[in-house]
């Protein structure tokens, strides 16, 4: 059965004196370096919950050309000749596909849609272990052969902030974090198609149109195959995968260029900052108040965060997951505005520790423009929502759930 932490509250784990030892007690992670993606971020705070937990836990970031292996490799080479059976290796996106690497268990967090990473899944051994982030990627993953024993493990983020900026100190109203370079048109999507036979440009645009409302890429288009007596076998890997991600990509768009169209229509004069990449015609017109920063580091993009009273998160595709975003900006101490989420909806309440996008887009800039009227009630939101995230969602939190994949252990 799939591995899910939602039961679970912390992260303490309470050693009785009959209590066996883990079986895995060693563990190596291995990432890329780099500045502008938050995934040796997110491996590190995954490292340092595994030290926390009592795992001997090494942490390898290397070079995006591989230049700097060798110590990785150091490593596995000895737990493969001293400890296989109580070492495991984790890495993102199962991306470590060295074949000396396959001499220990392999934990792999995928911390995107499975769809992006078909290859990659393909190639996992039937001993490794595959997480997902969002409840609903667990259906693709049982279509593909290869759902049992995976793990939801949602993103996570770091413990929050000492003393964060009062509302009335930060200097930001609205950030907003995300690329904007899909057309959200739907005739450049249907443009795009055109190559295309009739039955797949309707299953795709019918899928990007249903994931656009919130509901789960995988499964509605499945039910667009299924509306047109299409098995989505026939796709094939590379035709799924294209498929999918053109549905996505758009959905995506959709949902921020709404999203933004709004407050840029009816905030009266609230100032938005935008970081990552912009398609200069993404927007119809840009709004006077719209400062575009351009892509940032990702520990630049913590300080913004730090200093903002607003993060504006729009992901569309995890309606029963959460995102890196979320866990970040309540660390931070900031409020955070995002997709309604059944995961997220249980330990966060709308209007009171988190905003949640209303499914009318105008009214997404009466929301926000209400809540930045009240500074005081700002404060008190983001007090509460840092006391849920720290106590249920820090990785340390996910490291605990890894700890269980491997061990069965508990998690308190």
């Amino acid at each position: 059965m799939p591995i899910d932490p939602a039961c679970s509250g912390g992260t303490r784990r309470i050693i009785g004196m009959t209590e066996k030892p883990r079986t895995f007690d060693k563990a190596i992670l291995v990432t890329n370096r780099t500045e502008h993606h938050s995934h040796q971020a997110m491996l590190t705070g995954l490292h340092e919950g595994l030290l926390s937990l009592g795992i001997d836990s090494r942490l390898f970031l290397v070079n995006m050309d591989g230049s700097d292996l060798g110590g990785f490799m150091e490593s596995v080479a000895a737990a493969a000749a001293s400890s296989p059976e109580s070492t495991f290796l984790m890495d993102i996106n199962g991306r470590m596909r060295l074949p000396a690497a396959r001499a220990l268990k392999k934990f792999s967090f995928m911390i995107d849609h499975p769809y992006a990473h078909l290859t990659r899944i393909a190639n996992l051994s039937p001993s490794d272990i595959i997480s997902y982030v969002d409840r609903s990627h667990l259906n693709m993953l049982k279509a593909l052969g290869v759902g049992r024993g995976a793990v939801f493990l949602p993103h996570g983020g770091p413990a929050v902030r000492a003393n964060p900026k009062p509302m009335k100190e930060r200097r930001i109203d609205l950030l907003f974090i995300g690329r904007l370079e899909h057309s959200p048109r739907r005739k450049d999507l249907a443009e795009g198609l055109a190559a295309n036979t009739p039955q797949v440009r309707d299953i795709v645009i019918e899928t990007a149109e249903e994931a656009a409302k919130g509901k789960p890429l995988f499964d509605v288009f499945c039910a667009a195959c299924k509306r047109h007596s299409v098995d989505f076998r026939e796709f094939g890997s590379e035709g799924l995968e294209t498929a999918l991600r053109t549905a996505h990509h758009w959905a995506e768009a959709r949902g921020r260029y709404r999203l933004l169209k709004s407050l840029g229509a009816n905030l009266g004069g609230r100032q938005v900052h935008i970081v990552g990449e912009v398609n200069r015609d993404f927007l119809d017109t840009v709004p006077d108040g719209f400062t575009f920063l351009g892509e940032r580091p990702f520990n630049e993009c913590l300080d913004l965060m730090a200093n903002s009273k607003i993060l504006l998160n729009s992901v569309t595709v995890f309606p029963e997951g959460g995102h890196e975003r979320i866990c970040y900006g309540m660390a931070a101490g900031a409020v955070v505005a995002t997709d309604p989420s059944t995961f997220v909806g249980e330990d966060f309440t709308d209007g009171e520790n988190i905003l949640f996008w209303p499914s009318d887009p105008a009214d997404s800039a009466l929301m926000v423009a209400g809540a930045l009227a009240d500074s005081g009630r700002l404060d008190e939101m983001a007090a509460a929502a840092a006391a849920i995230y720290a106590a249920k969602h820090t990785w340390v939190s996910r490291a605990a759930i890894i700890d269980r994949a491997l061990n069965g252990a508990p998690i308190t």
